[in-house]
């Protein structure tokens, strides 16, 4: 799955301007200015989509105050633009333990999660997003993927419906819906999300693909009304 299906760049560069330039630890006024001085550069070098910059400067403002939770947060983000999940996950772990009422970094451990392939994890922290500041309206297309991929199809199916009701016009999330339609025997349904699909994507890759998948369910459809006619 693509990054900017996630809409992770717009979060990340948001998310950097509201958190606190401040550290929780009880050291110098000297080593607090110094770990300042880091944070703010890896945030100039995240801006620029500069992120081994913005990481190794993270990294500097953490080595100097060890309890700088914005830094962990800052240098999680960094990570997670670069791939590196595990890493991300790690320092996004140490921000909640001293920002726990912070929802945006769960919903960003959650997408490590989800990269991960641990979409059990992935889905505890989307639920405490969805339930906490469910005005973030992408944790509901992105919990929808998880629960496909847990083979909680009904739920996903709630997730997607929710998130279109906002979003209409937001290709990939119908045609997941559609799976899960398809996936719990509801082939109607499941043609329409298909159908919406080609209506809204731009990816003409795929278009043939669902073509040739709704030609072939609706055969089978048509088929089954003879059956049972």
């Amino acid at each position: 799955m693509k990054k900017s299906s996630i809409i992770i760049s717009f979060l990340i560069c948001f998310s950097m301007i509201f958190i606190q330039n401040k550290s929780n630890s009880q050291g110098s006024s000297s080593k607090n200015s110094g770990a300042s001085f880091y944070y703010e550069k890896g945030k100039s070098y995240f801006k620029a989509k500069e992120y081994r910059e913005a990481s190794i400067a993270f990294s500097r403002a953490i080595r100097l105050d060890i309890n700088y939770g914005p830094a962990y947060y800052g240098r999680g983000l960094a990570y997670m633009n670069t791939g590196r999940y595990e890493l991300a996950v790690h320092d996004f772990t140490r921000f909640i333990s001293t920002h726990p009422n912070y929802s945006l970094v769960y919903y960003s451990r959650g997408l490590c999660y989800y990269h991960l392939k641990n979409y059990n994890n992935a889905l505890l922290d989307f639920n405490h997003v969805a339930k906490h500041n469910p005005k973030i309206i992408n944790v509901f297309n992105i919990r929808g993927r998880t629960n496909y991929h847990l083979k909680r199809f009904h739920k996903a199916i709630e997730d997607f419906t929710y998130f279109l009701a906002h979003r209409p016009n937001y290709a990939f999330a119908y045609l997941i819906r559609g799976k899960a339609y398809e996936e719990s025997k509801d082939i109607n349904e499941a043609l329409k999300n298909y159908k919406m699909y080609l209506k809204y994507t731009k990816d003409n890759k795929l278009k043939d693909e669902i073509n040739n998948k709704i030609n072939e369910l609706s055969k089978l459809e048509n088929l089954k009304e003879k059956i049972n006619y």
